[in-house]
């Protein structure tokens, strides 16, 4: 196991992992021996810092820490246990050691070793997600042996590394986003053919319409990047769909054998209504179960420096409202039903958005738009969708 995996699986192993509300960056820079500087330790603390500054200045709202941040807390914290704790401070050590747990669970390692490779000074650095063990960026720099040098290339590296993890929401960005999508159809058919009874011409006739609407609202804030950290402040559904077939025949077979005209219709109208979110489970860090609101939301980040803002949201569980209606009248086989009205299904309604492409990246401060965009779908239906969101790296 190669030492980067071996910090991986101490640092997922630390007590007291928790789910911390930024996200923590370890940085640790390794100088090797063989490239003959005079002090190969105190040019890599000194390397670390320079490359925690320009990735803080990128990702600001991270916590972040060295090796040699947790070597000092961790020489503190062992010669406070030897010299022994007095009673008065002994919530003050606890609280350290608390601390200290907390600092060993990062989010991200970034990683940059120099060492000599083929006649070259070269720099390895990579950048990798802890808790799902995956690198996000990696990179390489030569340089010459000294010091300004192994400098300039430490922030080159920091460079390339930051533009590579630019498709990585780092710091989580935080809003509001509101949207309305509104929906029309209005199909109907008409089919018509001549026909021949009790010795005259007549005529077959059949309508057939289905006419639909839908709007869904919906206010969504955003705390996180994990799942769960959204919440809705108003979510409203409501649908109707009418559905109609009036049919005349002018030459109808009767039972008796007869033939005569006869007009019949049949309509049904079905409504729907929904106030509230559905809920979802999912797990946290530590595997504990929450029930949120069932929505997610995030901005998928590409690599040509644009975006795609995706919205899952599922509606609470409603149930339609049935209206059925029947009426025949000619020369036999009539039908005069009152309306009949009943409960049809139960189901909630999913609202998938994918918005964009906008420009952006994680490491853009603001993502914010407002727009509207119209589009049919393959079954005809008008759909109209108008969006705002404002959501902030924090």
């Amino acid at each position: 196991m190669n030492r980067l995996a071996l910090v991986c699986v101490c640092l997922l192993a630390a007590p007291l992992l928790v789910a911390a509300p930024k996200p923590k960056i370890m940085v640790q820079v390794a100088v090797a021996k063989e490239l003959g500087f005079e002090k190969p330790d105190a040019i890599a603390q000194a390397l670390e810092d320079t490359v925690t500054s320009q990735i803080r200045a990128a990702f600001p709202c991270a916590e972040y820490i060295t090796p040699h941040d947790l070597r000092t807390m961790l020489n503190f914290a062992r010669m406070r246990s030897l010299l022994g704790v007095p009673a008065d401070q002994e919530a003050d050590y606890q609280q350290g050691l608390k601390a200290l747990g907390n600092a060993s669970a990062v989010d991200y390692i970034v990683a940059v070793d120099a060492k000599a490779l083929n006649g070259s000074c070269v720099f390895s650095g990579m950048w990798l997600d802890v808790r799902q063990v995956k690198a996000l960026a990696r990179s390489l720099e030569t340089f010459p042996v000294n010091d300004g040098a192994i400098f300039d290339a430490s922030r080159r590296i920091a460079d390339k590394l930051l533009d590579q993890v630019s498709t990585v929401e780092i710091c989580p960005f935080k809003g509001n986003f509101k949207a309305t999508v509104k929906s029309t159809r209005d199909k109907s058919a008409k089919e018509e053919y001549p026909v021949y009874c009790n010795g005259s011409d007549a005529m077959y006739r059949k309508l057939t319409s289905d006419k639909a609407s839908a709007e869904t609202h919906v206010e969504i804030d955003r705390s996180g990047k994990r799942r769960g950290d959204a919440t809705a402040n108003e979510l409203r559904y409501s649908a109707r769909q009418e559905t109609s077939l009036v049919e005349e025949n002018g030459c109808y077979p009767c039972p008796s054998g007869r033939q005569g005209g006869r007009i019949y219709t049949q309509k049904t109208t079905t409504a729907l209504e929904i106030n509230g979110c559905g809920e979802m489970t999912y797990k946290d860090d530590n595997g504990v179960l929450h029930q949120r609101d069932a929505i997610e939301i995030r901005p998928a980040f590409k690599d040509d420096g644009t975006y795609i803002l995706i919205v899952t949201v599922t509606s609470a569980v409603g149930t339609e409202s049935v209206r059925e209606e029947e009426h025949a009248e000619g020369t036999c086989d009539n039908i005069n039903k009152s309306p009949k009205s009943r409960d049809g299904l139960k189901r909630s309604i999913p609202l998938p958005l994918k918005l964009g492409p906008f420009n952006g990246n994680s490491r853009t401060k603001v993502l914010q738009e407002k727009h509207e965009q119209k589009s049919t779908t393959p079954a005809g239906d008008e759909v109209v969708v108008t969006y705002e969101f404002e959501l902030r790296s924090q």
